[in-house]
């Protein structure tokens, strides 16, 4: 397997950010872990809203991360944590949103860029991290467990269910809690 690296999104990586939004439009409109990428009109638009979210106050601290591939510097799939929760994403969103490329699937980078994930929230202090997914998304379910996560409970939004499941970042890392 191929290591992958986080890194904020930069216009060096415009065209790949591009493709991954276009693979993954097939599938969702609010496309998850991208911070509205998939809402975006082109490229440029989405990097102007970054780059104003970084500069105004918002409610909540959200950093949005590449997942690129070292060995052909490949944009993989892309996260976004949040690093404080407000009641809506306690309840519906989580710390931690995530996606791969559909072509890149299957090979284990989902399970990676959470555990590189979960690292960043920890070197930022956030101790307990939440992740959300469908019930429906059998390898997200696995990727949680992978990375430690426990299953809080299922919840419903209209007609779709979601299960919410925490990490402890002491109990994953093996640290005196």
């Amino acid at each position: 397997m191929n290591e992958l690296i986080l890194i904020q999104p930069t216009r060096k990586y415009s065209k790949q950010i591009w493709d991954l939004r276009c693979e993954l439009k097939k599938e969702f409109e609010k496309i998850p872990g991208t911070n509205n990428l998939g809402l975006a009109p082109t490229i440029d638009e989405w990097f102007n809203s970054l780059e104003y979210d970084d500069q105004k106050s918002k409610k909540i601290k959200t950093t949005t991360y590449l997942a690129v591939r070292l060995a052909d510097d490949e944009v993989i799939g892309m996260v976004n944590i949040r690093h404080t929760l407000d009641e809506e994403l306690l309840k519906y969103g989580g710390n931690v949103g995530y996606s791969v490329k559909p072509s890149e699937r299957l090979k284990g980078y989902a399970t990676i860029m959470l555990k590189l994930a979960l690292d960043e929230c920890y070197e930022q202090g956030i101790n307990e991290v939440l992740v959300i997914c469908s019930t429906k998304n059998e390898g997200s379910i696995k990727t949680i467990l992978a990375n430690g996560g426990v299953l809080e409970d299922e919840i419903e939004r209209g007609l779709k269910k979601f299960q919410r499941y925490w990490i402890n970042l002491a109990v994953v890392k093996n640290l005196a809690v």
